[in-house]
């Protein structure tokens, strides 16, 4: 997504309010887009080729027809009266505790979905939905279906570094690697962080981008480039200056179906049964980090940033009824389940099912 700033809305003391336009592509479809950021609210437009508009919002696929003097928010707007994007009224499904000491780090927007206009993703595979008999269980965890595979229910610690894609990258290729080889790896988040030019290290990457780097330069194990935490120069020797061995993808794509949240789900669903764990993004919202135990769903409109996060499976929460993916965090076992949390599936949460990257394993 390129943005280029358009104007400024009137805000409230302390608050600010952005319209940013440009382009939205999710390889199918090329966008006429408008965003307005602010304090308390975090809202999309968008202008297809047929005329026709709507406004995608963070809660999920819904989407209206807003009157098209709407399209450019009129000036003199206070940010927080942008409540299009309300937070939940539902019933709370989650427990909140804090995390007293504990440090989380999120991604500014910017450096996880705006990608730099340089970077294109050409290369990348867009799901293209076919008839499919395949049964999809109510329930699917791949750290049961794939024991064999260590990396799949390990929990990771990003520090103060803003490595979350190149953690959910690195995870979801070492449990790809796995189950396509038999092989159980942890390969290397650093190698990634130092490596990758169209990222920015500890600053932010991008999930899409970052799985064609994994089929054009490789990742090595993570026994031979340990995580440090921190950005560090590219080599190509071990940190024990042994021989760097590389391993590669020989594939990236997204399980994505454009407007249709319900296909992209099974996709999604039919992607892991079939191949393993797949990398996320999406919109952190204040809440998230105080999120202890149950389904999230978010219940305020401030963004705190981006977060780049694995999904390893699926379920029904017995006691809310509540459909939810099952995710890997990169903040230590000592947050939320375990180090994993779920959120609420089926409604976009948060932007949870449009941000996919995978790929498969070259042997």
């Amino acid at each position: 997504m390129n943005l280029t700033h358009v104007e400024a809305c009137i805000n409230h003391p302390g608050e600010n309010c952005d319209v940013w336009e440009g382009t939205a592509s999710d390889y199918t479809y090329t966008q006429k887009i408008y965003m307005v950021t602010g304090t308390n609210i975090l809202d999309t437009y968008f202008i297809h080729d047929d005329d026709t508009d709507y406004r995608a919002d963070y809660v999920g696929m819904n989407t209206t027809r807003p009157d098209a003097s709407h399209f450019i928010p009129p000036k003199g707007i206070p940010c927080n009266d942008f409540t299009s994007v309300p937070a939940s009224n539902d019933k709370k499904s989650w427990t909140s505790k804090k995390y007293p000491g504990k440090e989380f780090h999120v991604t500014p927007l910017s450096a996880i979905f705006n990608r730099p206009e340089s970077s294109s993703p050409a290369d990348m595979v867009h799901y293209q939905p076919t008839e499919s008999h395949l049964a999809i269980p109510d329930s699917f965890d791949a750290r049961k279906y794939w024991p064999q595979c260590s990396t799949i229910k390990t929990i990771r610690d990003q520090g103060s570094c803003g490595s979350c894609w190149a953690f959910g990258a690195a995870e979801s290729f070492s449990d790809r690697y796995c189950i396509a080889t038999g092989d159980s790896v942890t390969f290397s988040p650093q190698f990634l962080v130092d490596c990758f030019n169209d990222s920015d290290g500890c600053n932010g990457g991008y999930t899409d981008l970052t799985w064609m780097a994994l089929m054009k330069q490789g990742i090595t194990s993570d026994d031979c480039l340990p995580y440090l935490g921190k950005d560090d120069d590219c080599r190509d020797t071990c940190s024990d200056h042994t021989p760097m061995k590389l391993r590669y993808a020989k594939s990236a794509y997204s399980p994505y179906v454009a407007f249709d949240v319900n296909a992209t789900v099974r996709a999604i669903q039919e992607e892991i049964m079939a191949n393993g764990p797949v990398e996320t993004a999406f919109y952190v919202f204040t809440d998230f980090m105080s999120y202890s135990n149950g389904v999230y769903h978010r219940t305020t409109t401030s963004v705190d940033g981006g977060h780049a996060v694995k999904i390893i499976g699926w379920g029904v929460d017995e006691a809310s009824k509540e459909p939810y993916w099952l995710i890997a965090n990169s903040w230590g076992e000592d947050w939320g389940e375990d180090g994993f949390f779920r959120i609420r599936r089926g409604t976009d949460e948060c932007n949870i099912e449009s941000e996919i990257a995978t790929g498969l394993i070259k042997n």
